[in-house]
């Protein structure tokens, strides 16, 4: 799957929550969510695979822009890899497991 068929993925499980939302309908959201997590969490996956099987590949696209040394775009990777890993459990999975115990 190519990240544009990700992000057609990621708008329908947005576009569906906030239906939900606007109708006031909290029993299908457990679902919407689920989707959204699925795909945060590939793109998780995939992001991390990306950079450890092809980093120079990843680095040349972004050097023509960004010239940074090697060193540095995997000191940026890595951080950006580990504010993610916070980022998702926090505000994915939490909710994810708090959605059917309060509704």
């Amino acid at each position: 799957m190519d990240p544009v068929e990700w992000a057609d993925v990621l708008d329908r499980g947005a576009m569906a929550l906030a239906r939900q939302r606007q109708q006031g309908e909290h029993h299908g959201s457990f679902r919407a969510h689920a989707i959204l997590h699925v795909a945060y969490g590939a793109l998780l996956v995939l992001w991390f695979a990306l950079w450890l099987g092809a980093p120079e590949w990843g680095h040349r696209a972004r050097s023509r822009r960004f010239p940074l040394p090697r060193e540095v775009f995997g000191m940026v990777m890595y951080a950006f890899l580990d504010l993610f890993k916070i980022v998702f459990p926090n505000f994915s999975v939490v909710p994810c497991l708090a959605l059917p115990i309060t509704g």
